[in-house]
């Protein structure tokens, strides 16, 4: 029955806006998705450590050998 819904059958209207589906949502930092998995958690996670990897080998020449150990 749901596979026959559309988006806009799902969004709620409150009279002074209208709320839509999302296909993830983050509550507490969390993220889930509409399966309530956390697959998309764990690539945003993996995603913002590899760009402080990225940020940190861009400064580390400005560091001393011994402060990079």
């Amino acid at each position: 029955m749901l596979d026959k819904l559309t988006d806009s059958d799902l969004t709620l209207d409150t009279g002074t806006m209208v709320i839509c589906p999302s296909k993830s949502v983050r509550d507490l930092g969390v993220h889930l998705d509409s399966e309530l998995t956390v697959k998309t958690h764990i690539s945003k996670v993996v995603s913002c450590c590899y760009h402080e990897l990225s940020r940190i080998s861009q400064v580390l020449w400005l560091v001393g050998q011994d402060v990079a150990q």
